[in-house]
């Protein structure tokens, strides 16, 4: 199996994983008798998606910058599955990260 389907395959059950565990959590609070979100639950969500929109713009740059010098330096260029694949799931992770961390944090 290619070493880069192989990472969006894993990519793809981390952000499966990632978001059963966030609607886990809300439906736990739910149960409880308490809100599922309140101001400062969408504020980090708000962060969360702001740093996932920030990486999803950079790592499109990033693949066109690398597609440009493997060009020129006699790389193996990325395809376009592997460009879409990638500027999806790594704002996904980083979206999951933020948020679990900014939840954890309390910021």
């Amino acid at each position: 199996m290619d070493p880069a389907n192989l990472a969006m395959i894993i990519g793809s059950l981390v952000v499966a994983g990632g978001a059963s565990f966030l609607v886990f959590k809300n439906f736990k609070a739910i149960k409880a008798g308490l809100p599922a979100s309140d101001e400062l639950s969408e504020k980090q969500g708000y962060k969360a998606a702001y740093f996932a929109y920030l990486s999803s713009v950079w790592v499109a740059v990033l693949a066109l910058w690398f597609n440009v010098f493997a060009d020129n330096s006699g790389l193996t260029q990325l395809n376009a599955g592997q460009v879409v694949g990638a500027v999806v799931l790594i704002p996904g992770i980083i979206f999951l990260g933020a948020s679990i961390y900014l939840n954890n944090k309390g910021v």
